[in-house]
C-alpha cells in the first residue's frame, strides 16, 4: 500500500513536471511565432518604395496596454492573424524622426520627411488569460534625399552675461526636423539641403530670436546667437482645497430636561463648497451616497463598531442635500435643544441602526420611553466617526482618545481626553482657520489630525457653538484643507511649476511660483483633481509680486482638463492675422482656439481624463498624464497663405499648464491633381508625394480618394516635383511635373495615367463546409493550364517573356489575396491547388478554376470561393 502511494505521488509528480514543460514550450512557440510576424511586417514594408510607407497620420492607441500602444487604422490598419492556433494582431505605427545629440527624436506626422522614418510593427496576444505583446521596429532611410555638406553651426549665448546657453533649440521653420539642442558649451550644428531658410533660435526664459538665411551646396555657415532674458516677478499664495463634507462638530450626550433628561447625541457636517452636496437619493431604502461610520477605541467598555459597508450607520433622512457652504445635523432624535433653542436632525439613527453594527451599541434600547438609540460611545470612551462615499473612499474622519484607549482612525493624532473622557454637555468644534473657531465662518480647517483641527474641553466648555441644520446658517469658509503637494502652472511659457509646501504650525500651503514673465497670465493652482484657475494674473515689471489673497483662494473646482499654451507667429516672430487667424487644434483631445492676432499667444483647454492616450486611472491623488497631438493651422480650412506645423505627444497634467508649444509657420500653399487608369476613371489608394526641388525632401505625401483624387496639406512656397509613388512594374504619364507653390494659392499638377496598376483578387478555401486550415496554393494567370489536374508552368528565366502569373497561399483562417495587373481582355484564371495526406500517408491533389476574372486597376474583385 505504501509503495502503491509512493507511485501515485510519483506519477502526479511527472504530470505536473510534463505540464510545465508543456506550458513552457507553447510560451516560448507564442513568443517565437509573434517574433517572425513582427519581422514579416517590417520586411514587407521594407521591400516598398520609400514614400509609400506612408507616416502615420493620426494614431489611435491600445490602453489596454502598459505603456498604450500607437498603431494606425489609416494606411496599415490593424491585422488579425491567425498562426499555429493562435489569435495575435498586428499593429504597425510609422513616425518622422530626426537624429538629435546622437539620439532619435520622434516629430509630428505632418512635418516633411527628414529622410527617416521609424517603423515599428506590435504583436498582440492572449496568453493563459494575460495579455502579451512584442514590438520590433526599424529605421528607414530615403535613398533619394538630396546629400550635402552644407551646415549651419553657432552658439547660443546670454546677451547680459555672454554665458553659453545649455539645452536651448535652434531649428529651421521650412523643416522643424532639421534641428540641433545646444551642448554643454552652448553649441549646435544643423546639416541642412542648399536653399533659403529662417533659423529660429529659442531658449526657457529668454525672447525667440528669427534670422533669415541663405545657404550654398558644401557651405558652413556660422551664425551664433545673443539672446535676451526676459523680464521677470513671482507669484505667491496661501492655497486651500475644499472638496467635499467635513464633520464641523460632534456631542456624545447633552441632556433634554423637557423630555425626561434624555440624552441627545449629534454630529454636525459642513459643505466648504460652493456646490449642493447630495447625502442620500432621497428614494426610500437606497442606499446613501454619503455614509457615516463609527467605532469605538479598542479596550473601552463599550466596544460598538457600526461601520457597515451599505448603510454605515442606518439613518432616516428627512433632508436629502447639504447645501452650499451649509451645514447638516445628524442625531439620534428628530429634534433636540442646545442653548435653548430647538433644532431639527436632517437624519436620525434608524429604529434598527444597530442590527447594522458589527458590534451593536450595549446602551441600545427601543423600549425605553424615549427610547436609547446612542451609538456613539456614551462618555467615558474613546470613539472616531469617518464619513465614507459610495465607492469607500474616506471623506473625512476625526477621533477621540480616553486614557490612551484610541481608535485606528485617528492615531497618533487623536484629540486627548483623559480621566473624564468624553464628558456630557461638552462638544469638539472644527476651527474655521489654523488660529480660531468662530461662527461668523465656516468651520473647514482640516488637516487630517484630529487634535489640530477641532477645539474641544477644557479649551471650550459647554455649547459655544450653536449646530446649524440644512435650513439653518450659511457661511463661507476662510480655510480649508492645506493641498500639501498641489502644482501652481503659469502659461507665461518662462517659470517652472512649483510644488505647495507645508509652512507654520499649525500648517498652511504656501507657493512662490518664481521667474514668471512680464505680463498678464494664466494661473493654476491645483490638487488631484480640484484646482482654481485665475486669467488676470499680471506681473507689471521686473521684480513685481503677485499675491493670492489667503481667504478666498480655494480650489473647489472639479475638473479633468488640462492646459496647453503658447504662441503662432510667422518667421519673422509677428502674430498672424490675414487672411484669417490661425487655429491651433488639440484634435480629439479638447476644442479648437484661435492664436491672438496681437501677440500670438493661444491657450488650449483638453481633456486628461478621456482626451489623452494612456490609460486615465488616479495615480497619486490624480489623473495620469495624458499625450496630446497639437496642430497649428489645420487644413484644409485655414489659413490657405501657411503651412501647417504640429507638436507631437505634449504631455498634459489635469489642472496644469503645459507652455512654450510655440509654432512658426512659413507662408505656404497646395498641390492638388488626379490619378486614373485612363485619363478618365481614377485609381484610389496611390501614394503622391510633393518633393522639393533643392533638398530632395518631401513636404508632403497624400493618397487619392475613392475618386482618385488628391490634395496636400499647406506646403511651405517653393518648387516642387509631383511623383505617384509605384512599384517597379507601374508607370505613370506624365512622370513627375515641376511646378512651383505661391502664398495662399492651390496648384493643380496633373492628371496621371498610371499603366500596370495593381488590382486584387481576394476569396476562401473551405473543405466540408469548415476553413482550411493547412493552406491552399492560389495560382492566377491569363492563360489557361492544361493537363488534369492542371499543370502551373515551371518558373525560370524561360518563363519571363509568357504570360504573368501569380502565386499566393491562403491563410489559417481559410481566406487568401493575391494582388494582379489590371487585365480584362484577356481575363484572369484563378486555380487553386488543396493536397491532402490521409492515415496510411497516401498525398491526394485537388484543384479547382474559376475562369474569366477582369481586374481593375485599383479595384478588389472579392468572393472568388473555393469548396471542395
Amino acid at each position: 500500500m505504501i509503495a502503491m502511494a509512493i507511485l501515485s505521488i510519483g506519477a502526479v509528480g511527472l504530470i505536473g513536471a510534463f505540464l510545465g514543460i508543456q506550458r513552457a514550450t507553447q510560451v516560448a512557440k507564442n513568443k517565437t511565432l509573434a517574433s517572425g510576424l513582427a519581422q514579416e511586417k517590417l520586411q514587407i514594408l521594407g521591400q516598398l518604395p520609400y514614400n509609400q510607407v506612408l507616416v502615420t497620420p493620426s494614431p489611435s492607441y491600445r490602453t489596454d496596454y502598459t505603456p498604450n500602444i500607437p498603431y494606425d487604422t489609416t494606411y496599415f490598419p490593424p491585422e488579425t492573424i491567425l498562426e499555429g492556433g493562435v489569435v495575435y494582431t498586428r499593429l504597425t505605427n510609422v513616425q518622422v524622426v530626426t537624429e538629435n545629440l546622437g539620439q532619435l527624436q520622434i516629430l509630428p506626422p505632418t512635418n516633411p520627411d527628414t529622410g527617416m522614418r521609424l517603423v515599428t510593427s506590435y504583436i498582440l496576444w492572449n496568453e493563459g488569460g494575460q495579455k502579451k505583446f512584442q514590438a520590433l521596429n526599424t529605421v528607414m532611410s530615403n535613398p533619394d534625399t538630396v546629400t550635402s555638406n552644407s551646415n549651419f553651426i553657432g552658439t547660443l549665448r546670454n546677451a547680459s552675461s555672454m554665458s553659453p546657453i545649455i539645452g536651448g533649440q535652434v531649428n529651421i521653420a521650412e523643416n522643424q526636423g532639421w534641428m540641433n539642442t545646444t551642448n554643454g558649451s552652448g553649441q549646435y550644428a544643423i546639416s541642412a539641403a542648399p536653399g533659403n531658410f529662417n533659423l529660429i533660435a529659442s531658449a526657457r526664459g529668454y525672447f525667440t530670436q528669427f534670422l533669415p538665411v541663405t545657404i550654398a551646396p558644401n557651405q558652413t555657415l556660422t551664425n551664433d546667437f545673443s539672446m535676451v532674458p526676459m523680464s521677470s516677478g513671482s507669484v505667491t499664495g496661501t492655497a486651500w482645497l475644499n472638496s467635499g463634507l467635513v464633520i464641523s462638530q460632534v456631542v456624545v450626550s447633552t441632556a433634554q430636561a423637557n423630555v425626561n433628561n434624555f440624552q441627545a447625541q449629534y454630529i454636525e457636517l459642513y459643505n466648504p463648497t460652493p456646490r449642493p452636496i447630495a447625502i442620500q437619493s432621497g428614494v426610500p431604502g437606497t442606499f446613501p451616497a454619503i455614509k457615516l461610520n463609527f467605532q469605538s477605541a479598542p479596550g473601552c467598555g463599550d466596544p460598538s463598531t457600526c461601520a457597515d459597508p451599505n448603510w454605515g450607520i442606518k439613518l432616516v433622512y428627512v433632508s436629502t442635500v447639504v447645501p452650499a457652504y451649509g451645514y447638516y445635523v445628524i442625531a439620534n432624535t428628530t429634534t433636540f435643544m442646545v442653548n435653548g433653542t430647538s433644532v431639527a436632525a436632517d437624519a436620525y439613527y434608524e429604529s434598527d441602526a444597530n442590527t447594522y453594527c458589527t458590534t451593536p451599541p450595549a446602551t441600545w434600547n427601543t423600549a425605553s420611553i424615549p427610547p436609547v438609540m446612542a451609538i456613539m460611545s456614551q462618555q467615558g470612551h474613546g470613539g472616531a466617526l469617518w464619513l465614507k462615499d459610495s465607492y469607500g473612499n474616506v471623506i473625512d474622519s476625526v477621533g477621540w482618545s480616553h486614557n490612551g484607549n484610541s481608535p485606528p482612525q485617528c492615531v497618533p493624532y487623536c484629540i486627548p481626553f483623559l480621566a473624564s473622557g468624553f464628558a456630557a454637555a461638552t462638544e469638539i468644534v472644527r476651527t474655521s482657520s489654523p488660529n480660531f473657531a468662530t461662527n461668523a465662518w465656516g468651520p473647514a480647517y482640516d488637516t487630517g489630525i484630529s487634535s489640530i483641527d477641532f477645539v474641544y474641553p477644557p479649551i471650550i466648555t459647554g455649547f459655544p457653538f450653536q449646530p446649524y441644520n440644512s435650513f439653518g446658517a450659511i457661511t463661507p469658509p476662510i480655510a480649508g484643507r492645506p493641498p500639501i503637494g498641489g502644482v501652481v502652472t503659469a502659461s507665461d511659457g518662462l517659470s517652472l511649476p512649483s510644488t505647495i509646501t507645508a509652512v507654520g504650525y499649525p500648517p498652511t500651503g504656501y507657493f512662490s511660483l518664481t521667474n514668471v514673465a512680464t505680463g498678464t497670465w494664466t494661473v493654476l493652482i491645483t490638487s488631484g483633481a480640484y484646482t482654481l484657475e485665475n486669467d488676470t494674473v499680471t506681473i507689471p515689471a521686473l521684480g513685481s509680486i503677485y499675491s493670492f489673497p489667503s481667504s478666498t483662494t480655494f480650489l473647489n473646482k472639479p475638473t479633468s482638463v488640462g492646459f496647453i499654451a503658447g504662441t503662432v507667429t510667422d518667421v519673422f516672430g509677428s502674430p498672424i492675422s490675414l487672411p484669417v487667424p490661425i487655429t491651433v487644434s488639440p484634435g480629439p483631445a479638447g476644442s479648437n482656439t484661435l492664436a491672438s492676432t496681437s501677440n500670438g499667444r493661444y491657450i488650449l483647454t483638453v481633456s486628461v481624463s478621456s482626451g489623452g492616450t494612456s490609460g486615465h486611472g488616479m495615480s497619486g491623488g490624480g489623473f495620469s498624464p495624458a499625450l496630446v497631438n497639437v496642430s497649428a493651422n489645420p487644413g484644409p480650412s485655414g489659413n490657405s497663405s501657411y503651412i501647417t506645423v504640429s507638436s507631437a505627444g505634449v504631455s498634459v497634467q489635469v489642472g496644469q499648464i503645459t507652455d512654450q508649444v510655440n509654432f512658426v509657420l512659413s507662408q505656404g500653399g497646395r498641390i492638388s491633381g488626379f490619378v486614373s487608369r485612363d485619363g478618365i476613371n481614377g485609381i484610389p489608394g496611390v501614394t503622391v508625394s510633393a518633393i522639393n526641388t533643392a533638398s530632395g525632401a518631401s513636404a508632403d505625401t497624400e493618397v487619392t480618394d475613392s475618386s482618385g483624387h488628391f490634395a496636400t496639406m499647406n506646403i511651405a512656397t517653393g518648387t516642387y516635383q509631383v511623383v505617384p509613388e509605384l512599384d517597379s512594374l507601374e508607370y505613370a504619364t506624365p512622370v513627375s511635373p515641376t511646378l512651383t507653390v505661391t502664398p495662399g494659392q492651390s496648384v493643380f499638377s496633373a492628371t496621371f495615367t498610371v499603366t500596370g496598376a495593381l488590382g486584387t483578387i481576394s476569396g476562401s478555401v473551405k473543405s466540408g463546409g469548415q476553413p482550411i486550415t493547412s493552406g491552399v496554393l492560389i495560382f492566377v494567370t491569363t492563360s489557361t493550364l492544361a493537363g488534369s489536374p492542371p499543370v502551373p508552368p515551371v518558373l525560370s528565366t524561360a518563363t519571363l517573356a509568357s504570360s504573368a502569373v501569380y502565386l499566393a497561399s491562403s491563410h489559417e483562417d481559410g481566406t487568401y489575396s493575391v494582388g494582379v495587373r489590371q487585365s480584362t481582355v484577356p481575363a484572369y484564371n484563378v486555380y487553386a491547388y488543396y493536397t491532402t495526406v490521409n492515415s496510411a500517408g497516401a498525398v491526394t491533389f485537388q484543384t479547382q478554376k474559376i475562369a474569366g476574372v477582369p481586374v481593375l486597376a485599383g479595384s478588389t474583385v472579392t468572393a472568388q470561393n473555393f469548396a471542395w
